[in-house]
């Protein structure tokens, strides 16, 4: 017998009865998973608290004989039949509304939980002290795969992925992967990442700004004379390019605060990076064609008491600026100010290095940022 059959002959009493039995059991099985999913109010909520209780749910999701899952065929067997009939206030589809959001998801939740688990799993090995990623290029190869085949691994599921990478104790689940791109300068890998989830550092400063847009930007607008405030939602933001390889050095060039000075004074060189925002690892200062010992920063105050002329030069990773001279003249005469300010020709004053990041927000458009990452040092412990 169908159970529109068998209902037909009880009453609509026993049907709003059995229909609030067969909700509470099925309620009270679906709170096993409250760690990470729920569903209310006619929506899904992840939140995915460990990797353990989304292993363990997984398992519940899958179970036909839970009763999560036993109770879904009779319960959408009286939505069918019963739909419009009264229960509490409400009808009866209404009512039994999180089931039949329960019963059209359920699939896809199981495959998402499957999918977390086995993306946490591909670094579960990597310990909390790594500092060189490549030495585990099987599991990180594992995890990028998975985050770039995967229909998973999209901005769609932005948040369940930023929730998985916080499993692990250091939350550096993402650190790993991207290190291990930019080790290995896997640009394609990078591109795809950045598309759905970014390091913790950043992946947080994301989502706060998301959310700072979406709760509290409001645009105010003329009516009759009036002012009124709507609130604006703010969608599709996206990042541009927030991850990028360092480039390559290309040159270097060396500009002086003062191409003379007094012996005893002080003449400031500053090395400057072509691009500017290229990586600087080896730097050393040679004068004379003699190396400094000790000068590895990008600017070198140069002094000395010994009047005579002297080519000040800059090396940074095997690449080697072109020399600029320094005249020293006698403490008892010569220009005692600093002496001629314009460095050859060029600019004047002290250059610095400076790297310049801009973001500019387009309300109703998109949100686009450039940010350069540097490697992991291995000598942070």
């Amino acid at each position: 017998m169908t159970i529109t059959a068998f209902y037909e002959g009880i009453g609509l009493s026993e049907q709003a009865k059995a229909a609030a039995y067969g909700y509470q059991a099925w309620r009270a099985d679906l709170a096993a998973c409250e760690k990470t999913f729920d569903i209310a109010d006619g929506e899904l909520r992840w939140y995915l608290s460990s990797y353990a209780a989304a292993e363990a749910d997984r398992s519940v999701v899958t179970d036909d004989t839970r009763a999560v899952n036993a109770y879904v065929d009779f319960l959408t067997g009286l939505i069918d039949s019963f739909g419009s009939l009264a229960i509490g206030g409400e009808q009866m589809r209404d009512y039994l509304e999180d089931v039949s959001v329960y019963r059209e998801n359920r699939e896809d939740i199981a495959d998402l939980l499957d999918f977390c688990t086995r993306l946490y799993a591909a670094l579960a090995d990597v310990p909390a002290d790594w500092t060189d990623a490549t030495a585990y290029a099987q599991d990180v190869e594992a995890a990028i795969s998975l985050l770039t085949t995967e229909q998973y691994g999209s901005s769609s599921y932005r948040n369940v992925l930023a929730q998985v990478g916080s499993w692990r104790e250091k939350k550096d689940f993402y650190d790993i992967v991207y290190s291990y791109c930019l080790d290995t300068k896997d640009t394609a890998a990078l591109s795809a990442l950045k598309e759905c989830v970014l390091p913790a550092g950043l992946e947080e400063l994301y989502l706060n700004l998301v959310y700072a847009l979406n709760e509290y930007m409001a645009i105010y607008v003329g009516t009759d004379g009036g002012v009124g405030v709507v609130p604006l939602r703010i969608r599709n933001i996206s990042f541009s390019g927030i991850v990028e390889l360092a480039p390559d050095l290309v040159s270097v060039t060396v500009s002086l605060s003062s191409v003379s000075m007094q012996a005893g004074g002080t003449v400031t060189a500053t090395a400057m990076l072509n691009p500017f925002n290229a990586e600087a690892n080896a730097i050393s200062w040679y004068v004379n064609g003699t190396k400094v010992e000790g000068a590895n920063e990008l600017t070198y105050s140069f002094t000395t008491e010994t009047a005579g002329e002297y080519r000040i030069s800059c090396e940074i990773d095997g690449i080697r600026s072109a020399e600029k001279t320094v005249t020293v003249n006698a403490a008892d005469g010569g220009n005692a100010g600093g002496g001629d300010t314009t460095n050859g020709g060029g600019n004047t004053g002290l250059w610095i290095g400076i790297g310049v990041a801009a973001g500019v927000i387009v309300i109703a458009a998109a949100v686009t940022a450039v940010l350069v990452i540097r490697k992991k040092k291995n000598n942070n412990g």
